[in-house]
């Protein structure tokens, strides 16, 4: 998981009809326009169904908006689009253009027939990490025990519980607040899931007294986001300091007045 890629958004209708007026509604517009056609009625049981209008001109049928619906809320669609994408992985503004194209065409038609106007649900865009305001010196301590991190997993003995406790020694003086804002979250959920269980005896600590007790697997998946941090941090600090290698900081040659989009997931629907 690369921590730098910004997520796609997901995207919603809230209908004020059941999703299956509003889906034979859209079928209908869409044989008028003579678009194709794709109904899965309860494609995974009863009370799901998807849509997918195949608006483009071509062969293709791209793009293709794709609605879906699920028993646990009738009246809200998951919706999303498919194209033929410039870039992979999928830009942001490029997806979020083109859904709002279809949607509008879309949309629009439904309101002539129906009288009826809804809107595209679009969350707010990811946070993304100005560099002009990143702590330097804070970020540039947080890459060095990062680093060191990375060089303990190389060389490390055992198995992921043992590589992980090391690898608690190599960073746990860097606390959450020393990384850029959307990097946050990830360092504290490493901390929170190495420190669920308390010392059992005094010389024993909480995240000894945790690791020793969690599957290997689940240890695996906690170094694996840790990686992932240690890359990120490399990633922006390299950023800032620009392609001459100067400091990372106020007066530094590599200081940086751009900005980074960071998120961690990409948005799914069902094929």
């Amino acid at each position: 998981m690369d921590l730098l890629d910004i997520a796609l958004p997901k995207l919603w209708l809230a209908l004020d009809v059941d999703a299956s007026t509003f889906f034979d509604r859209c079928e209908a517009i869409g044989h008028a326009h003579g678009w194709k056609i794709d109904r899965r009625r309860a494609y995974a049981g009863p009370g799901f169904d998807q849509l997918n209008l195949h608006i483009g001109g071509d062969p293709s049928g791209y793009p293709m908006l794709r609605m879906v619906v699920t028993p646990r809320a009738l009246r809200r669609l998951n919706v999303d689009v498919v194209a033929h994408w410039k870039r992979h992985p999928i830009d942001y503004d490029e997806y979020l253009t083109v859904a709002r194209r279809g949607y509008s065409a879309l949309l629009a038609a439904y309101k002539a027939a129906h009288h009826k106007r809804y809107r595209l649900g679009i969350p707010k865009r990811p946070e993304s990490i100005n560099l002009a305001k990143i702590d330097y010196g804070r970020l540039g301590y947080a890459a060095e025990k990062f680093d060191g991190l990375t060089r303990s997993l190389a060389v490390g003995k055992g198995d992921a519980r043992e590589r992980l406790i090391s690898a608690f020694y190599s960073i746990h003086t860097v606390q959450p607040d020393d990384l850029p804002p959307p990097l946050r979250k990830h360092l504290t959920w490493v901390y929170s899931e190495i420190t669920k269980r308390p010392a059992r005896h005094r010389d024993e600590g909480t995240v000894q007294a945790t690791v020793s007790t969690m599957k290997n697997a689940t240890a695996a998946k906690v170094l694996e986001r840790l990686v992932d941090l240690a890359d990120a941090i490399a990633a922006i600090e390299a950023h800032c300091r620009g392609p001459r290698g100067g400091p990372a900081g106020p007066g530094g040659r590599g200081r940086a007045t751009t900005s980074i989009d960071i998120e961690s997931n990409s948005a799914e629907m069902t094929p």
